[in-house]
């Protein structure tokens, strides 16, 4: 009976994994096809580099790699999972107070963070740059509050539900472009970015709530387990940023 859970666990994550591959195409496709012609996919693709860089280093990409191993360890030597929920919570509290301020200084000053990062020649193209950095440096916290989740639940033997959320996410984009690109143009994109940020944790929370864990803060940032995390974790920014900023 496992070994049958096993494969068709297996199966799901393939699945899920080719459909997004599939999706992304489809929405490199439709913005291309939609706004290629006037000049807007060029910002687009330019200002999603911003947040999605930033995700590399919070979310899927750095974080993970140093906050699994800490959760398996912390898994194995309390059985409770106390442990593990405490952990947690306070990674959650550690990404609040890390990427509410940079969210907040991108709503605030959008200027200031496209003079910084990116460069548009053509002055009539920073309005749309701008609208856009405000909708889609948003999804930074839900997408690596996401990425929390997913660690969780792959540590927990559960990866059908992680494999569907870039699938989610991808589709919300999907979404957003054809049915709100009349009344917003090249901006539904920005909006499909957000909104596909918020469903990709939203379709884990479920799963999440079953294993008695949530993503509220808790600011208890003496426990060991989140120190060990952390120190993991800034190797790994140290070595991605390199690549990050050979990006830009």
């Amino acid at each position: 009976m496992e070994q049958k859970r096993s494969t068709l666990s297996t199966i799901v994550v393939m699945a899920c994994t080719a459909a997004s591959r599939l999706f992304g195409y489809v929405k490199m496709a439709l913005i291309n096809a939609f706004f290629g012609a006037t000049g807007s996919a060029d910002v687009i693709n330019a200002v999603f580099l911003v947040p999605n860089s930033l995700r590399k280093l919070f979310a899927e990409g750095a974080f993970s790699s140093a906050f699994i191993p800490v959760l398996s360890s912390t898994l194995a030597d309390d059985a409770s999972g106390a442990a593990a929920r405490r952990l947690v919570r306070s990674l959650s509290a550690f990404l609040l107070l890390v990427l509410g301020p940079l969210v907040a200084l991108s709503l605030a000053f959008p200027d200031l963070v496209l003079k910084l990062l990116l460069d548009f020649p053509d002055p009539s193209k920073a309005p749309l740059a701008r609208t856009l950095l405000r909708w889609e440096f948003n999804y930074i916290l839900p997408v690596s509050l996401g990425a929390l989740a997913m660690a969780v639940l792959n540590s927990h033997g559960r990866f059908a539900v992680s494999a569907l959320s870039p699938l989610v996410f991808s589709l919300g984009i999907i979404l957003c472009i054809v049915f709100l690109r009349a009344p917003l143009g090249p901006v539904s994109m920005g909006v499909g970015v957000f909104a596909g940020g918020v469903l990709q944790l939203a379709v884990q929370m479920p799963s999440l709530a079953r294993l008695r864990y949530t993503i509220s803060p808790a600011f208890r940032f003496s426990d060991p387990a989140f120190r060990t995390t952390l120190a993991l974790w800034l190797p790994f920014v140290a070595s991605a940023s390199v690549f990050t900023l050979n990006q830009f």
